[in-house]
């Protein structure tokens, strides 16, 4: 019985999916939500700083959400 490539490139492509959702993009994620907590208590001066921070590691689990679905064309 012969395999079929595609459905192999499809399995694997969720597999990957689902490597990329529960790991770096859930934990960017997390760290994204607590650094814009934290930007609420830190000094005046470093409040911009941390939520921009913030902004670049949600930003990047956008990313990763994307180009795990196979919309890579903005990453």
């Amino acid at each position: 019985m012969s395999r079929n490539p595609d459905s192999d490139v499809e399995r694997y492509r969720l597999h990957v999916a689902r490597a990329i959702h529960d790991g770096p993009q859930q934990l960017l994620t997390s760290i994204g939500m607590r650094l814009q907590m934290l930007a609420t208590d830190v000094p005046p001066e470093l409040e911009a700083e941390v939520s921009e921070i913030a902004r670049q590691a949600m930003l990047i689990g956008d990313q990763l959400r994307d180009l795990a679905a196979g919309n890579d064309d903005q990453v």
